[in-house]
C-alpha cells in the first residue's frame, strides 16, 4: 500500500457510513466502508432523485407584487414579510404544505463477505494520488475506483478466498425493488412509484462462482466486481433513459488496464496543482490529527476538496455536486440533498477555477442553463418580471419554483449563480463560451432586475422584497427569516450583475448604458450608528447576532464590490464580521469554511488559518468529510475548506492584479505552490521561506501578467532573456514576450545586479528540485 502526505488513511474500519472513504466519477459514486468480514459499498448515480413533481410550475402571483410592496414602503416590514410569503413564498418550509423538490436517493448497497477475515492485521486508505481506495485485511487486499470518465465502479480483491458478493437496497415505502443473479451476475432493479426506474448491476470476474440466495458465492485468489446503474423515466408506457450520455458499459480488458485509464484520466486533472509545505506529517491515522490540526493536514484538506470536486463533478457528467456531493446511503437525507443557491452549491465550486479544475464547472453550467426556460416563466408568473428568477432550492429536474415557504422569497440566486460563469469565462478567455452562454445568462438577469427593482419616493432604485439568506430581526413574529427593503447581500449582488453586464456586453458591442445609468441609481449600502454595516438597510437588532450566514460579506467574498465601497462602508462590514465571530458564528460546518474564506480575503492569514483548523477539528469525520452539527454531512464544507487555503496562496483582486502569498499563516515558513490558475489563462507557481516570496512563475496567459510586486524592482528571465522590472503603485507586469514560463525574483536587500549574479548561478538548475527538506515521511505503519 502506498504512503505519503496524499493519503487518508486508518486503523480501523469506517464505525458509521460517515466515516467511509467516498470514490466518483460525477455519474456515479460510491461510500467504501472497508469492514473486516464484511465490505459494504453504498452506490449512487447522479440522476437517482425522487420525481413526484418533476415537471412543476410557479403558480401565477404578479398580482401581488403592488400589495405586497405597499407594506414594505409604509415602513411595516413584519406585515411586509408576512405578505411576501402568502404572495412568493410558495410550499414547503413552515407552510404545512408539501415541499416540491425531490430527494437524491441511493441505488443500492454492493456486499461482500467473507471467511476469516476478522483477525487479519488491518489498514484502509484513500489514496489522492491515484482516486484509489485500498483495504488490507492481513494477505487480503482490497482496491476500489470509480473509473473516471463514466466507466464503472470496480472492485478487485486480492487474496479473496471464499465469499459471497450480493447487492440490496433498504425497504422503502411505495418502491419496488427485485434482485435477480445467475452467470456471476447480481442485478438489482428497483421502481419509484411516480415511475423513476434503474438498475444496477455487479458482474463478477475470477474464481468460481455458484448462485447463492440473492447474490453469488465466489472461490479463488483474485476477484474483480464491476459495478454500473442505469436510470430511466417512464413516460406514455416506454422508457427514457435520464442521462444524456449512453448506457453504461462493463469493461472488456482486465483490470489493470482499466485502472492505469482511470488513474492517467484522474491524473490530469489532479496532478494540475501541488502544494507541498516543510515539515513532519505525524504518524497518526488521518482522524486522530484533527484533534490538534497539525501545518500538513490543511495541505491534506487542500487536496482531498480537489479529489472530491473531481468525484463528484468530472467531466462528463450531467449534474452538479449537490448538498452531499454525490454520496448518500439515506432514503430521506438532509434537505433532500438538494441544490441550495444561498451559499451551499457555489461554496461547492469556489475551489475550481483557481484550482486548475475549470472543467468540473461544466455540470453546473449546464444545470443552471438547464433552468433557464422555468425561470422565466418563474420570473413572469411571480413577478411579472422578463428575464429569470431562481429559487433558494432545486432539484435533478431543474425547476424555479419556490418550495420552501418562509425562506424563500430572495431574488439573489441567479445573480449568484452567474458568478460562476463569468468566472469560467475569465479563466477560460472563451470567446464563444461568452457570447453563447455566459453574456446570455447575464443579459436574463439584468433584464429581470431591470423590470424587478422600484423606485422609492426619492428616485432610488430599491430591491423589494429582499432577504439576507436565513437571518431575520429581533422581534419578528411567526417567521424564520426577516424581510425588507434592499438587504446588503442583494444591493451587491444587483450591482455586481450591473457592472458584468456592462462590462461583457460592452466587449461584445450590445447597448448597455440603461444598466450603466440603473447602477447609479441603485440603493447604497449604509452603516449604522456603531458604526456596523446594515444588513438590512436600517438599524434592526440581530435575533442572532452569531448567525451562521455571511451573506451581507459577500463583496468580500466571493464578491469583489465592497473594495469599491467608501472606506466607512468597508470598515463596517469588517466590524460586521468581526462581531459575528465574537457572538460565536461558524457553528456548522461550510459557515466556518466561509469565516476562513474572508479572512484569507482580508489578509489575516492567522484567523484564517485558525478557522481552518477548527473546521478540521470539530467540523468534519474521521474521513474528513464536512458536518453540519452535528451528524449531517454536507460536501461544502470540506470544499469551501480547500478554497481557503488557495486563497492563503493566491488571490485576484478587483483590477485584476494578482497577490502572491496574500494571508500565509506562520504555520507554513518555507513551502512551494505550482499549477494555480490564475484570470487570463495564467498558470501561477511561487516558491517562498521565512513568509516571503522568494520565487515566483508565470506561464500560458494571454496578455501581460500584472502581480503586486514583493519588492521595488525584480529580474524576470524567459526563454532565455533576463530583464529588471521596476514597480509602478506597486505592480509588476510580467509577460508578454511570447510563451514559455517567465520567472521572478524580487531584489530585496541587494542591488539588481547582485541578483543577476544569483540568478545566473541557477540557471539550469530547480533550486527547488527534489525538495529533500520536505519529503514526505512515512503516513503510520506500512502493511505489505
Amino acid at each position: 500500500m502506498r504512503s505519503g502526505r496524499r493519503c487518508l488513511w486508518s486503523e480501523r474500519p469506517a464505525g458509521v457510513w460517515r466515516d467511509g472513504y467516498p470514490v466518483g466519477n460525477g455519474r456515479l459514486a460510491a461510500l467504501v466502508l472497508g469492514g473486516v468480514g464484511e465490505e459494504r459499498i453504498h452506490l449512487n448515480h447522479e440522476w437517482l432523485w425522487r420525481g413526484w413533481y418533476r415537471d412543476r410550475v410557479a403558480e401565477e402571483r404578479a398580482h401581488l407584487v403592488g400589495w405586497v410592496r405597499e407594506a414594505f414602503f409604509t415602513g411595516d416590514w413584519e406585515e411586509g414579510t408576512r405578505r411576501a410569503n402568502e404572495a412568493f413564498g410558495g410550499g414547503g418550509g413552515v407552510s404545512g404544505r408539501t415541499c416540491r423538490v425531490g430527494a437524491y436517493q441511493p441505488a443500492g448497497t454492493l456486499v461482500l463477505r467473507w471467511e476469516g477475515m476478522e483477525e487479519a492485521e488491518y489498514r484502509r486508505e484513500l489514496d489522492l494520488e491515484e482516486g484509489v481506495v485500498r483495504v488490507r485485511r492481513g494477505e487480503s487486499l482490497e482496491e476500489v475506483m470509480a473509473v473516471l470518465g463514466g466507466g464503472p465502479v470496480g472492485v478487485r480483491v486480492s487474496g479473496w478466498g471464499k465469499g459471497w458478493v450480493g447487492l440490496g437496497r433498504e425497504v422503502q415505502e411505495g418502491v419496488e425493488v427485485r434482485v435477480e443473479c445467475g452467470d456471476g451476475r447480481v442485478r438489482l432493479e428497483g421502481r419509484f412509484e411516480e415511475g423513476i426506474v434503474w438498475e444496477v448491476l455487479a458482474v463478477v470476474e475470477g474464481g468460481v462462482c455458484r448462485e447463492e440466495g440473492k447474490g453469488v458465492w465466489v472461490e479463488g485468489e483474485e476477484v474483480v466486481v464491476w459495478v454500473v446503474v442505469d436510470v430511466w423515466e417512464e413516460v406514455g408506457g416506454s422508457r427514457r433513459r435520464l442521462p444524456s450520455y449512453g448506457p453504461p458499459e462493463v469493461p472488456g480488458e482486465g483490470w489493470e488496464a482499466v485502472r492505469r485509464r482511470h488513474v492517467e484520466a484522474y491524473g490530469q486533472l489532479f496532478g494540475r496543482v501541488r502544494l507541498v509545505v516543510e515539515g513532519e506529517e505525524p504518524l497518526l491515522p488521518t482522524g486522530r490529527r484533527r484533534g490538534d490540526p497539525d501545518p500538513l493536514l490543511p495541505v491534506l484538506l487542500f487536496d482531498y476538496g480537489r479529489y472530491l470536486l473531481i468525484s463528484s463533478s468530472a467531466p462528463g457528467c450531467d449534474l452538479p455536486a449537490n448538498l452531499q456531493g454525490k454520496w448518500n446511503p439515506l432514503l430521506e437525507p438532509p434537505w433532500d440533498a438538494d441544490y441550495h443557491m444561498d451559499i451551499n452549491l457555489q461554496m461547492n465550486y469556489w475551489l475550481a477555477e483557481g484550482a486548475g479544475l475549470g472543467e468540473c464547472v461544466t455540470p453546473l453550467v449546464r444545470y443552471v442553463v438547464r433552468m433557464m426556460p422555468s425561470a422565466r416563466e418563474a420570473a413572469r408568473r411571480l413577478f411579472g418580471c422578463r428575464g429569470i428568477w431562481f429559487p433558494l432550492t432545486s432539484d435533478a429536474w431543474a425547476r424555479a419554483t419556490p418550495e420552501a415557504y418562509g425562506w424563500d422569497v430572495w431574488v439573489g440566486a441567479a445573480a449568484w449563480m452567474a458568478q460562476h460563469l463569468v468566472w469560467r469565462y475569465l479563466y477560460s478567455g472563451d470567446e464563444g463560451f461568452l457570447r453563447e452562454t455566459v453574456y446570455p445568462f447575464l443579459e436574463e438577469v439584468a433584464l429581470f432586475f431591470e423590470d424587478f427593482l422600484v423606485e422609492d419616493g426619492e428616485g432610488v432604485l430599491q430591491v423589494v422584497p429582499s432577504q439576507s439568506p436565513e437571518h431575520r430581526w429581533e422581534g419578528l413574529e411567526g417567521f424564520p427569516v426577516g424581510l425588507c427593503v434592499s438587504s446588503a447581500v442583494d444591493v451587491q449582488l444587483v450591482r455586481w450583475v450591473l457592472r458584468m453586464a456592462v462590462e461583457l456586453g460592452g466587449r461584445l458591442g450590445d447597448e448597455v448604458s440603461r444598466w450603466r445609468e440603473m447602477e447609479g441609481r441603485l440603493a447604497r449600502l449604509r452603516v449604522g450608528r456603531d458604526g456596523v454595516l446594515l444588513e438590512w438597510g436600517r438599524e434592526l437588532p440581530e435575533a442572532e447576532p452569531g448567525h451562521r450566514h455571511l451573506s451581507p460579506l459577500w463583496g468580500f467574498f466571493p464578491g469583489d464590490v465592497l473594495w469599491d465601497e467608501a472606506p466607512e462602508v468597508r470598515e463596517g462590514a469588517v466590524r460586521l464580521l468581526e462581531r459575528r465571530v465574537r457572538h460565536g458564528c461558524g457553528r456548522t460546518g461550510w459557515s466556518r469554511a466561509h469565516l476562513a474564506c474572508l479572512c484569507a480575503a482580508l489578509g489575516r492569514g492567522e484567523d484564517a488559518w485558525e478557522h481552518v483548523c477548527v473546521l478540521l477539528r470539530e467540523f468534519t469525520t474521521e474521513s474528513l468529510l464536512g458536518l453540519h452539527p452535528v451528524d449531517l454531512f454536507q460536501v461544502d464544507a470540506g470544499l469551501g475548506g480547500a478554497a481557503a487555503v488557495l486563497l492563503m496562496l493566491l488571490q485576484v483582486r478587483p483590477d485584476g492584479v494578482l497577490r502572491l502569498l496574500p494571508a500565509l499563516p506562520r504555520a507554513w515558513g518555507r513551502g512551494r505552490v505550482e499549477g494555480m490558475r490564475a484570470p487570463g489563462g495564467w498558470c501561477v507557481g511561487v516558491w517562498w521561506e521565512g513568509g516571503e516570496v522568494r520565487e515566483a512563475w508565470f506561464e500560458g496567459g494571454r496578455g501581460a501578467c500584472r502581480v503586486e510586486a514583493w519588492a521595488e524592482e525584480g529580474v524576470v528571465r524567459h526563454g532565455g532573456e533576463e530583464w529588471v522590472v521596476r514597480a509602478r503603485e506597486g505592480v509588476w507586469k510580467v509577460g508578454g514576450r511570447g510563451e514559455g514560463r517567465y520567472v521572478v525574483r524580487g531584489c530585496v536587500g541587494k542591488d539588481v545586479s547582485s541578483l543577476l549574479r544569483c540568478f545566473h548561478a541557477t540557471i539550469g538548475k530547480d533550486i527547488t528540485s527534489g525538495w529533500g527538506f520536505i519529503l514526505p515521511q512515512k503516513s503510520g505503519p506500512q502493511v505489505r
